[in-house]
């Protein structure tokens, strides 16, 4: 007889002694209902062990597609981490607003980029073939409802709207690749600009068309005196205008203009930006951004070696705060919200330190204001406007980018089944030994003790 057996046979003896005979009957009755019962614990503690990794693994979105408020008509969140998600499902006809739109990795074998739509957990979609073999790059409104990008290479120009699942077209407009130009021909790796109250959208072709969102009317706007850098007030754009020395472009650059202009092109005002020329290696389609409320414009270099970005004062063209060092990538917008964010290449790229940054108005000094984990490899992040309200997640590891940051919610879920295995195991096998039967029937008036003995 094994110790653990004797055991318990001495502690049911002492139980019992003293006490009237039981029936035989009774007591191997007993016997199965606790084998019975530890049992249906066993396998309870392994339907615990299942709820509990459902409801952990997606904790601020880090390993399933997140959820919204069918009803929620706007984003005000934004998350401070964007973790590696096992599970990236295709997006959904109503999603519910997104905070933005992520650049994942080449393909190389499929030849296109993948695009993900973002939600204020962190959480993920695969965003239908908005590339198509094509540097397009898709836009999202400022409160992160409509969502544009090419239908097919030859068009249409699709705006979603994540919330009803409607999906209004507007014809005509194609990539520009291996293709005839036209003048509703997108350029590539370039930014779309949406009006602040997200009536209009300003699409890059050539010459620049503005898309009327509740009709699907597309209007051009004229010759474009610049590059866009968004809008000034729903009614006026903003262009940034290079000044080279001697009117030559391809002399050196001496200034850079803002230029404020009507949707029918006819220039409203000019603005010297004072000391642009010299702040600004050269003035590209991702240089500017304009305030939400249309009183300034930050200029951000991306020169790999002397990246920094400055605001200026749309009114008098000086400049406002002290320019901001960092190193900006030279392929993703600014957004500026109720935080002023941009994309830096050291978290994309390179350590993943850092996925963003949120420039201290004041102080001039960057702070780290999102992190992606590096083997996700996300090479840019569109925000929507109004998601720069508020940070969400990482309560427990903020902007930390350590390796179990990332991975702690597989190691408490592993430690979680470590252990429930181990409970379930042992109740699993206290049970069979305490209803182990004896090896010959006993008679129905012996007592307890009898078999024991």
């Amino acid at each position: 007889m094994t110790a653990p057996l004797r055991d318990l046979l001495d502690e049911l003896a002492t139980d019992l002694a003293g006490q009237p005979a039981v029936p035989a009957a009774q007591v191997w009755t007993a016997g199965r209902r606790r084998r019975r019962a530890a049992r249906v614990q066993a396998v309870a503690a392994v339907v615990a062990l299942a709820l509990l990794a459902g409801l952990l693994l997606p904790l601020a979105g880090v390993r399933a597609p997140g959820t919204y408020a069918r009803g929620a008509d706007g984003v005000s969140a934004f998350p401070v981490r964007i973790p590696r998600q096992w599970w990236v499902r295709d997006l959904p006809d109503r999603p519910g607003p997104l905070a933005g739109l992520v650049q994942g990795r080449y393909d190389e074998e499929e030849e296109r980029q993948r695009w993900y739509g973002l939600s204020p957990s962190g959480a993920r979609w695969l965003l239908p073939d908005v590339a198509h073999r094509t540097d397009q790059y898709p836009t999202l409104s400022p409160d992160g409802r409509l969502l544009g990008h090419l239908e097919t290479p030859e068009g249409p120009y699709v705006l979603h709207d994540l919330v009803t699942g409607e999906r209004t077209r507007v014809a005509g407009f194609e990539d520009n690749r291996d293709r005839s130009p036209t003048d509703l021909e997108l350029s590539t790796q370039t930014p779309s600009h949406w009006s602040p109250d997200a009536s209009r959208l300003l699409l890059q072709s050539s010459p620049p068309h503005v898309v009327d969102v509740g009709t699907g009317r597309a209007s051009p706007v004229g010759d474009a005196p610049g590059l866009a850098a968004g809008w000034t007030s729903p009614s006026t754009l903003l262009w940034l205008r290079e000044d080279h020395e001697g009117g030559d472009p391809s002399g050196p650059l001496i200034g850079v203009t803002a230029v404020v202009t009507g949707l029918d092109g006819a220039v409203l005002r000019e603005v010297p930006l004072q000391g642009a020329g010299t702040a600004v290696g050269d003035v590209s389609q991702w240089t500017g951004a304009v305030s939400p409320d249309g009183r300034e414009v930050v200029l951000v270099d991306d020169a790999a070696s002397s990246g920094r970005v400055q605001r200026y004062d749309l009114t008098t063209g000086e400049p406002v705060g002290v320019p901001v060092s960092a190193e900006v990538a030279g392929t993703c917008s600014t957004t500026w919200g109720a935080r002023l964010v941009v994309p830096t290449t050291g978290a994309w790229w390179a350590d993943g330190r850092a996925g963003a940054v949120a420039l201290a108005a004041q102080e001039g000094r960057p702070e780290v204001a999102v992190v992606a984990e590096d083997r996700e490899d996300a090479r840019c992040v569109l925000w929507a406007r109004d998601a720069l309200a508020e940070p969400r997640g990482g309560l427990l590891t903020g902007t930390s980018t350590g390796w179990w940051t990332w991975w702690w919610p597989e190691l408490l879920a592993g430690a979680l089944a470590v252990a429930l295995a181990r409970y379930g195991w042992a109740r699993w096998r206290r049970g069979s030994i305490r209803a182990l039967r004896p090896r010959r029937r006993l008679r129905a008036e012996a007592p307890v003790t009898d078999w024991y003995a």
